[in-house]
């Protein structure tokens, strides 16, 4: 399936949603998209990201290699502005960090 914008924020704002009906401060995504957005597209929705995003702390596991540079690449760029996001390679290494890694304060 293809991810574009559009889609990359809907998908977010779906489990941003039901993660505060169901008050979930961590959250691991396996992320089975096959592909990135462009960075003409990444730096329009961080902002976005990182207020949907507010008091989670959210691991993502990618399992196809060759996306994890530009994935790390936006990670980066979400934490630098104050979000608590990770990329895995696998599962028990994500849930390990999120075990581990302190829920932000969402007014902080």
């Amino acid at each position: 399936p293809a991810i574009d914008r559009e889609t990359s924020l809907e998908y977010l704002s779906e489990i941003a949603l039901k993660c505060g009906e169901l008050r979930i401060k961590k959250l691991l995504i396996d992320r089975r998209i096959p592909e990135v957005l462009g960075p003409e597209h990444t730096e329009s929705i961080l902002g976005d990201y990182v207020r949907l995003s507010k008091g989670m702390v959210i691991a993502f596991v990618n399992k196809t290699a060759e996306l994890d540079p530009p994935l790390q690449h936006f990670v980066g760029k979400l934490n630098s502005q104050g979000a608590a996001f990770q990329v895995f390679n696998d599962v028990k290494a994500a849930e390990k960090w999120l075990v581990a890694h302190p829920i932000p304060d969402p007014f902080g």
